[in-house]
């Protein structure tokens, strides 16, 4: 769901409890601190007919709270993807040109909870190759079922 705010919009999964605000910007800054979880959208306009100039919109993406989001830690990445591709759809009628992300987005979202088969933990692993039935289990509930067992 996205809202309009005078200065800003949000954008907000009340099921998954995500919230990312939204802002537009003039440039991506050279840096931030550690701690902002920040992602920016690139678009550019290209030339048209009508307005010939070649105008770049960026927009930054700031993640609220992720100690709130109720998904799976491994997956909050692509959660926030989607939301980011979804507002771009919504707004501009087509995907970013280009997404960055800030040091510390990448250290909390993709660098430490890596979906590569040689980067995963044995646990993630496990879990990704998990039966069937098991499907609806979140990884936490997965993991405290199983875990007790295979370390026994």
């Amino acid at each position: 769901m996205i809202t309009h705010h005078e200065n800003y919009d949000l954008l907000t999964c009340l099921k998954r409890k995500l919230e990312i605000q939204v802002i537009h910007t003039e440039k991506i800054p050279e840096s931030v601190p550690e701690w902002c979880l920040l992602a920016y959208g690139r678009y550019h306009t290209g030339p048209h007919p009508v307005y010939p100039m070649n105008v770049e919109f960026i927009t930054g993406f700031g993640v609220i709270d992720p100690e709130k989001i109720e998904y799976e830690p491994y997956f909050r990445h692509q959660l926030i993807r989607y939301a980011i591709d979804y507002w771009a759809f919504h707004e501009f009628k087509r995907e970013f040109d280009d997404v960055t992300y800030s040091i510390g987005y990448q250290q909390a979202f993709i660098d430490s909870m890596s979906l590569d088969p040689a980067k995963m933990t044995p646990e993630l692993r496990l879990y990704c190759s998990r039966d069937i039935s098991e499907e609806p289990l979140d990884f936490y509930t997965w993991k405290a079922k199983h875990l007790p067992v295979m370390l026994n």
